[in-house]
This record gives structure tokens, sequence and C-alpha cells, in this order.
């Protein structure tokens, strides 16, 4: 009895750990099939920008914008099967949590039957925080210099 609870609670920290880590904003950067190949050039998942944001509330947003927070909808991170769920409470699509650090996230979107599917994708993903670090600034983004002298 005393190795179950401490089973549970071994368990029940390592769930807790990686809710936490998954929560906040993530930029897509890649995306392929679980083969390694590439999407088709109609698959508009492959140029588009994609923001997935996780609140501790359990609510999830994804957005096609980086302006727009995006829709509220539920999730459910079980293990590392992460659920997406409609306002009343129903899986929408289902991910296998394939890596999940401080600053990367990869997931592989459920196909037809399983996690193994050909048809299945792969979804990668970094911390918006490190996505905006990564971009170039351009003269055309300064709008002006302040001088304090």
């Amino acid at each position: 009895m005393r190795n179950n609870v401490h089973l549970f609670l071994i368990l029940f920290i390592n769930l807790s750990g990686n809710a936490q880590k998954i929560y906040g904003d993530w930029v897509k950067t890649k995306v392929e099939y679980i083969d390694s190949s590439e999407l088709p050039n109609e698959n508009e998942l492959k140029y588009h920008y994609l923001r997935y944001t996780f609140e501790s509330s359990d609510k999830y947003f994804m957005s096609l914008s980086f302006d727009n927070k995006g829709t509220a909808l539920l999730f459910a991170l079980n293990k590392n099967v992460l659920e997406i769920k409609n306002s009343f409470g129903y899986t929408t699509n289902s991910f296998l949590v394939s890596k999940l650090t401080r600053d990367e996230l990869v997931l592989i979107q459920r196909g037809r039957t399983s996690f193994s599917d050909k048809d299945c994708i792969r979804l990668y993903f970094i911390k918006e925080s490190v996505f905006q670090k990564m971009l170039p600034v351009r003269p055309s983004d300064i709008l002006f210099i302040n001088s304090r002298e």
C-alpha cells in the first residue's frame, strides 16, 4: 500500500511538471509527416504562422495571426497525450507529446486510427519569446532614435 502511494505521488509530480512546462505561447517552426516527408505545397499548415497558447486554467488557444490570441478551447494533458476539447468537453483533436522542454515542444497529431498512421503530422514549436528573439531587426522596424545627451 505504501509503495502504491509513492508511485502515485511520483506519477502525479511528473504529470503536473509536464503540464506546467506546456503553459505559455508556442510558435510553429516546422511541420512534416511522421515519416519526416514534406507536406504537399497545397497544405496551408506548411506555410502559415501558427501559435498555440496553453493557460493554467486548462484553456487552449490556437491562432494563425501573431496579433490575435485565437478562440478559447479546453485542453487536458494525460501522460503524454494532449487532448484538445470543445466547450462541451468533447475531444476534437489529440496529440502525442513527443518532446517537451522549457523552450521546445514537438507534437504528433493523431492520424485516422492512431499516432503511428502514415497521415500523422509532426509539429515543431518553440516558445514565442525565443522565436521573437530570433527575428532579425530591420531598419524599417526602427521608428525613431531618442538621444539622451
